[in-house]
């Protein structure tokens, strides 16, 4: 099993990845993007998301991600922020419940297999439950982590 799982791991990686890339909406990384989401509020309705004016993301951690690029975790950083904004929820634990759930509905409703929806629901709801345990830890190593809950939810 262990060869078909590593198969279906790093498809689903792919699969994410080119999702994500397609559905983000303008941004570009760098190291001051906002991190509360009253800034996030405050950049969004200052200057609204164009081509002309992208969101800002941070460029940070994207060693050791479930995208394949860093340009793929930057797309899904745009993605998860804009998904906080359009429907109203703050980081709070509700408000990443309420993202991590629409992301599931639109992965569903764009045709994602249930591997790479598994892999995003480990990737939003699984790191936010591990910080949670964690005294607000971010996952050191996304990939690791990721993996190891995928392996899980094969079984």
């Amino acid at each position: 099993m262990a060869f078909e799982t590593t198969i279906a791991f790093e498809l689903a990686r792919q699969e994410l990845t080119d999702f994500v890339l397609a559905v983000a909406p303008p941004h570009y990384p760098t190291y001051n993007a906002p991190n509360t989401f009253d800034a996030l509020c405050v950049r969004y309705a200052v200057s609204g998301i164009s081509e002309t004016r992208p969101l800002p993301v941070w460029s940070g951690a994207c060693e050791n991600t479930i995208y394949t690029s860093p340009e793929g975790n930057y797309a899904f950083r745009a993605w998860h922020d804009l998904t906080h904004l359009r429907l109203g929820a703050d980081f709070s634990r509700d408000g990443e419940f309420a993202a991590a759930w629409q992301h599931q509905r639109e992965a569903y409703l764009a045709g994602l297999s249930r591997a790479a929806r598994q892999l995003l629901w480990i990737d939003t709801w699984g790191q936010f439950e591990y910080g949670l345990t964690h005294d607000g830890a971010f996952v050191e190593n996304q990939l690791e982590f990721a993996w190891e809950k995928f392996c899980a939810l094969q079984d």
